[in-house]
């Protein structure tokens, strides 16, 4: 009999010590998810105002426009480039940002990481948002390359 006021002191003790571990509910939001979207680009090499344009759809649905600076380099067979990205979304929003990359000429795969610098309209929480893009070109053959990769929005 003695034992029993003394196991009921014991549980009650490891009862209480699992209730204070267990950590309280915050009153914040979740963590918004990254955007996950698929990129469909091409670039006409003989055309008057050069620059990457096509299709962005995932969650965010629209058109996107890739205009590369003057101050590209290559060194072996990767460029180094830097550009300005301007997405229009399908109900007439716009995001913009810049993002610096590399381009294998060797595997033809791209990768870049940059910012959303400006968004507009239902879009506009994404100012602030890093982006990772990354993909793969058809080639360096002609005079229009295409391409196609995923772009994501990640919160700061």
């Amino acid at each position: 009999m003695r034992k029993s006021p003394f196991v009921l002191l014991v549980t009650s003790m490891f009862a209480l010590m699992s209730m204070m571990s267990v950590p309280a509910v915050a009153d914040e939001p979740d963590e918004p998810a990254p955007l996950r979207c698929t990129i469909e680009i091409s670039v006409d090499l003989t055309a008057v105002d050069v620059h990457w344009e096509g299709e962005i759809f995932g969650d965010i649905v629209g058109t996107i426009q890739l205009w590369e600076h003057p101050d590209n380099y290559v060194v072996g067979k990767v460029m180094h480039y830097f550009e300005d990205f301007i997405i229009t979304t399908s109900d007439g929003a716009v995001i913009q940002g810049s993002e610096k990359g590399i381009w294998n000429f060797a595997t033809l795969k791209f990768r870049s990481v940059g910012c959303v610098t400006d968004a507009t309209g239902d879009w506009e929480y994404l100012e602030g948002y890093n982006t990772l893009q990354m993909g793969v070109t058809d080639g360096l053959t002609g005079p229009v390359i295409t391409g196609i990769g995923i772009e994501l929005l990640m919160p700061p």
